[in-house]
């Protein structure tokens, strides 16, 4: 059996190089996109405690609804969550 020269083992190291940066690429991947979704849960878990927490409290919906204002800013977003942003219906004097 012939030993392989040098080139040729260069070659063979390059490929296998290219080989493990493509699955390091893939795994980079995995772990970005594995991320975002639990950052996206983290964010639905919070808004919903803050959402009940709302409904219980008319001064923390208040400040919630100060925030809101300020912070959002783009219509799609503030169509969404209009039902946060609206005054609270003032309740008659006896």
């Amino acid at each position: 059996m012939a030993r392989k020269s040098t080139d040729e083992q260069m070659k063979e190291l390059r490929e296998r190089q290219k080989q493990l940066q493509a699955q390091l690429a893939a795994l980079e991947a995995r772990k970005k996109a594995d991320a975002r979704k639990r950052e996206t849960r983290r964010k639905i878990v919070a808004g919903g405690a803050v959402i009940s927490h709302a409904e219980i409290d008319p001064a923390f919906r208040e400040m919630l609804r100060e925030v809101l204002q300020k912070a959002v800013t783009r219509d799609i977003d503030k169509a969404v969550i209009g039902d946060l942003l609206a005054e609270p219906a003032s309740s008659p004097s006896a």
